[in-house]
């Protein structure tokens, strides 16, 4: 008697999600894909059965596809997307959802999801969330950004190398690996951002230039030495040139 009861608590349980929430609600219930709510401007080439694809290590993997499209009263569109249950603890909050319409291949459109390793401790989407979608060129100049922040620390934590390393080898057979790494640094700066130009100008090249000043008179003027110091001089008047273009 007491199994009858609790049948029929789940039963009316789950008939009041349906009225609260709609017929998605009881497909979720029922389902152990993640299937989501997309949000998007253009549906151009989408369509049912459109591929939901993951960026991944400069790949993309097949991981769902999309169930149906419908239209919103503002104009835009909700697209439900389905995602594989063996994936889906993959896709977390702060994943980045969009329309990718290939210009050079022949592939049709598609949804692309990025999954940034930024946001990997961040809790799994639940299914019956609503993602919106993000630009393709919105997404492109976040990738360039964070590959210039990348650069940016790499050069400083180089660049910090190299004034303790100033030194030590400036006067040894290693001289030649130290200019390589000078060099590097100039090249690298010219990727920089205007602000991190002027940050680079402001904090870094006077310490800069003060070790190189510190080094090049300490040294005797031999010939050797002096081959070096001009060496270093002109890959100084590089690197400043470099921070004015």
């Amino acid at each position: 008697m007491k199994m009858k009861k609790s049948l029929i608590v789940i039963f009316f349980a789950i008939c009041l999600t349906v009225m609260v929430s709609g017929c998605d609600s009881l497909s979720n219930l029922f389902s152990r894909d993640l299937n989501l709510k997309m949000v998007v401007e253009n549906t151009d080439g989408l369509h049912e059965n459109s591929l939901v694809n993951l960026v991944k290590y400069e790949d993309e993997t097949c991981i769902g596809m999309v169930r149906k499209m419908k239209s919103t009263k503002s104009g835009n569109t909700i697209v439900y997307i389905s995602i594989d249950r063996d994936i889906k603890d993959q896709i977390r909050e702060g994943a980045l959802f969009m329309v990718n319409r290939p210009l050079f291949t022949v592939d049709p459109p598609s949804i692309l999801i990025d999954v940034l390793p930024k946001n990997s401790d961040n809790p799994p989407l639940d299914s019956g969330t609503i993602v919106y979608e993000t630009s393709y060129t919105k997404y492109s100049m976040m990738l360039a950004s964070d590959a210039m922040r990348d650069t940016y620390g790499k050069v400083m934590k180089k660049t910090d190398q190299f004034l303790s390393d100033m030194e030590e080898y400036f006067n040894s057979e290693e001289f030649d690996e130290l200019l390589e790494e000078f060099n590097q640094v100039t090249r690298d700066i010219a990727s920089f951002t205007a602000e991190q130009k002027e940050h680079f100008e402001n904090e870094i090249l006077p310490k800069l230039k003060e070790k190189i000043d510190e080094t090049i008179k300490e040294f005797d003027d031999d010939f050797g030495n002096n081959e070096k110091k001009q060496e270093l001089e002109k890959e100084m008047e590089r690197l400043k040139n470099t921070l004015k273009t």
